[in-house]
């Protein structure tokens, strides 16, 4: 059994191309489906690919918890539907700084003291204003798409959003790496 996490065009393209079904059922005008309905659902939305890189590969470089947290909570939930994310935060930033949208359900901090040890990756799930950080277990092997990624985001925006979410997130400002000597590099890219 596979499971495909948050939407990346790149990694579900082959689901949906060998067959153009999905389920058994073909979309086409004998659907069962309303004629007044639009059968193109990713017109509904727009979806933006973000990837958060370290310019210096030697240095273990980590997500910026706070910039990130703010974010999160600047987001408007009017514009954007859905933030999935797979990330990497210093076991220091897990254990101190890092909060889920409703702080009575607590975070998995990673299994070290006070944030000493390694970094941990976290999975992000935002929907509408709301967000959780799961911990990736050690055990868990990532897509290969992901080695070098700090943050590996898909946002899920409301039509006509996403040009705007483009610019302001290159901008800078928004996403960040830890540290004020470390350099990242920001790649944001329509998916659709």
């Amino acid at each position: 059994m596979s499971v495909v996490f948050g939407i990346d065009g790149g990694l579900a393209r082959g689901f949906t191309e060998e067959t153009g079904t999905g389920d058994g059922h073909v979309h086409d005008d004998k659907c069962g489906h309303d004629d007044k309905h639009k059968h193109d659902h990713q017109t509904e939305v727009e979806v933006l690919s973000v990837e958060l890189k370290s310019s210096e590969s030697k240095k273990a470089a980590t997500v910026d918890a706070n910039k990130l947290l703010a974010f999160l909570r600047n987001t408007s939930r009017e514009e954007v539907y859905r933030i999935k994310a797979v990330l990497t935060v210093s076991a220091k930033a897990a254990w101190e700084m890092l909060k889920n949208s409703d702080e009575d359900m607590k975070v998995s901090k990673p299994p070290t003291f006070a944030g000493e040890g390694p970094d941990t990756r976290y999975i992000l799930n935002w929907a509408f204003g709301r967000w959780t950080f799961t911990r990736v277990g050690d055990a868990v092997k990532e897509h290969d798409s992901s080695k070098e990624a700090i943050l590996r985001m898909t946002m899920i925006l409301a039509r006509y959003e996403s040009t705007k979410w483009k610019r302001r997130l290159e901008a800078g400002g928004l996403l960040e790496l830890e540290g004020e000597d470390v350099k990242g590099e920001l790649i944001v890219t329509k998916v659709n």
